[in-house]
């Protein structure tokens, strides 16, 4: 399978987002229609594909466009959107054409590398995926997938600096971790929860995550003992 230049492997994750994405839209669509949908079977397990998928091009293009530090001139990709005939086609190839100009195949590459490191903003994108997914596992009560997904969305927020909306996101999956009784996911969360408090210096909820914490991690200890 043929999946265009190594070095724009990130376009490929970009086109298995939003197919996952336009599928789950067109299932929740059906769904409101009439179309039958299980837990085990609904549009939110394609916008968490889709997250997925979302997180696979941050992580490509971090790795493959980190090193483009300028935009190539002229603009290499300086084109009418009448002249690409399908997905991934390139302006600077006639038709789908081998390139016939290798300096320019690499300028159209690094031009390509430069607006996806300079505007795309991986984590909106995810974020937007997983509130979606969060949406859907809610309407067909899967509440440990929503939780999962739910402290995923903390993370996305917390590495684009938005501690108090990471903080908000945690807060309440707190009681519902606890009711599980699982110390080693209660204990992720209130560490998570604890680093957006201290940034954001939110000293209420940081003296009482930090006493919970100091409670399970000992409750743990004399677990273990025992």
């Amino acid at each position: 399978l043929a999946l265009g230049p190594p070095q724009l492997s990130w376009e490929h994750a970009a086109w298995q987002a939003g197919q996952a994405a336009a599928f789950g839209r067109l299932f929740s669509e059906a769904h409101l229609a009439g179309q039958t949908a299980v837990q085990t079977q609904h549009p939110g397990l394609y916008f968490q594909l889709a997250a997925e998928y979302a997180i696979s091009r941050r992580k490509l293009a971090d790795s493959l466009c980190s090193a483009v530090s300028s935009y190539p001139a002229p603009d290499p990709l300086a084109t009418t959107p009448q002249a690409i005939e399908f997905y991934g086609q390139r302006a600077w190839r006639p038709g789908k054409q081998e390139a016939p100009d290798l300096a320019k195949e690499k300028e159209g590459t690094e031009a390509l590398q430069y607006r996806e490191r300079t505007r795309t903003k991986h984590s909106q994108i995810i974020l937007q995926l997983l509130r979606l997914a969060v949406e859907q596992f809610d309407k067909f009560r899967s509440p440990r997938m929503k939780n999962r997904l739910t402290l995923q969305m903390a993370e996305e927020e917390m590495a684009e600096g938005e501690y108090s909306a990471a903080l908000a996101t945690l807060l309440p999956c707190r009681a519902e971790y606890r009711a599980e009784a699982w110390p080693a996911l209660l204990s992720t969360l209130l560490c998570s929860a604890l680093k957006c408090a201290f940034l954001t210096c939110s000293l209420a909820e940081y003296v009482t995550l930090g006493l919970e914490l100091c409670g399970l991690q000992g409750g743990t200890e004399e677990e273990a003992r025992v």
